[in-house]
């Protein structure tokens, strides 16, 4: 059976692996067939035609938007299993209350942003993230003489609601930042990655993060099938950022070849289970 993947061109531009090989033609090489689309959440203009996706398995990657977008207009058709986007195993408070003693911000409190706006600002900064997965903003560091300028933009001009969960924690220290793609209970691909001009994401991570992705993946609790982990280096201790889906995470320097082979066993193994 030959998986089906449907991707978004937006995400495969954020996958720069050290031997060339994109994520696409990896997934080919794997077996797959592969459909590209490019997605306009604004218009919900899909290019392209979408394949058949009867009796066959699929999998979804991109946007939330595009997969959201994608998984319905195939409906009433069901793919199998369609994406690996368990978004409700996915908010801070989720794997927080799993994987606690692990993580880069294991003194988080969590209430609504309208109590967080309420309070006087903190007497030192502060890292403030949204608790969804699915972001309304990007997590970032908030000094105490720019609390108030700060709130007042993320809801003036994010749109973030008083009732919305945000996450806040003492702001820590980070050293470098590593991201981890789990398939399975096992650490398959991994790459450094960070957003300031001019940085290259490799796979040279370093090994206490690695140790921990290698701890998360262990765990008896898993937020899905395959998802990807966060791990920063912080006063010298590889500690977890957060968990990602699968289906809309950057792969970056990760080799795209391990990635291709074993989602797509995940896939079928999947389908087996399903059609048994």
């Amino acid at each position: 059976m030959k998986p089906l993947w449907l991707l978004d061109t937006y995400l495969l531009e954020r996958s720069t692996p050290e031997d060339g090989t994109t994520f696409a033609a990896a997934l080919v090489e794997a077996g797959c067939e592969v459909s590209e689309h490019s997605f306009d959440p604004r218009g919900r203009i899909l290019t392209g035609d979408l394949p058949s996706v009867s009796d066959r398995p699929v999998m979804t990657y991109g946007s939330y938007a595009f997969v959201r977008h994608v998984l319905s207009a195939v409906a009433p058709t069901v793919p199998r299993p369609g994406s690996y986007m368990r978004i409700e195993n996915l908010s801070f408070h989720r794997f927080a209350a799993h994987l606690g003693d692990l993580l880069l911000n294991d003194d988080f409190h969590i209430l609504p942003f309208g109590e967080l706006r309420r309070r006087p600002a903190p007497s030192a900064s502060v890292f403030v993230r949204p608790d969804r997965v699915t972001k309304s903003f990007t997590g970032f560091e908030v000094r105490p003489d720019r609390f108030e300028y700060e709130m007042s933009c993320l809801d003036l001009l994010s749109g973030v609601g008083p009732e919305e969960l945000v996450v806040v924690a003492s702001a820590k220290p980070i050293e470098l930042e590593c991201r981890y793609v789990i398939a399975d209970g096992k650490v398959v691909a991994k790459s450094t990655y960070g957003w300031a001009g001019g940085f290259k994401p490799s796979t040279a991570t370093d090994r206490r993060c690695d140790d921990v992705a290698r701890e998360v993946a262990m765990r008896d609790w898993q937020p899905d099938t395959v998802y990807t982990c966060d791990v920063a280096l912080s006063g010298d201790r590889g500690r977890v950022v957060e968990l990602n889906s699968f289906s809309c995470s950057g792969l970056y320097a990760c080799d795209t070849v391990a990635v291709a082979h074993a989602v797509s066993a995940c896939l079928l193994d999947e389908v087996g289970m399903l059609t048994d």
